[in-house]
């Protein structure tokens, strides 16, 4: 990491995990439905790829999804995001989907 991801990663710790562990009790409709939507696709960038095998069917509470907020939080606040994406990620039209549904959460 370099000085210039500094903000992505206080978005990543900060808006993606605090507000995931939060919003699990007090958006719990809108957090669920993030979470089955994140499960059912496929990782946001390299750093998610690493979670990848911790992804349950009819589970939403897994770090899978956390760190699938997390990436969401860091494209949606800060416009791009220092992890790459050379393997096996979700398309455009994926992350679009899914930060449809992170900005309800966010509402």
């Amino acid at each position: 990491m370099n000085i210039e991801s500094v903000d992505e990663v206080v978005y990543h710790e900060i808006v993606g995990h605090a507000f995931w562990d939060w919003a699990k009790k007090w958006r719990n409709v809108e957090w669920s439905k993030f979470n089955e939507l994140a499960n059912s696709m496929p990782p946001v960038n390299d750093y998610v790829a690493k979670y990848v095998d911790d992804k349950r069917e009819g589970r939403t509470d897994t770090i899978y999804e956390n760190e699938q907020h997390s990436a969401i939080a860091e494209l949606v606040m800060a416009g791009h995001s220092y992890h790459t994406k050379k393997k096996d990620v979700a398309s455009e039209e994926q992350v679009v989907e899914m930060i449809k549904i992170w900005k309800e959460m966010h509402y």
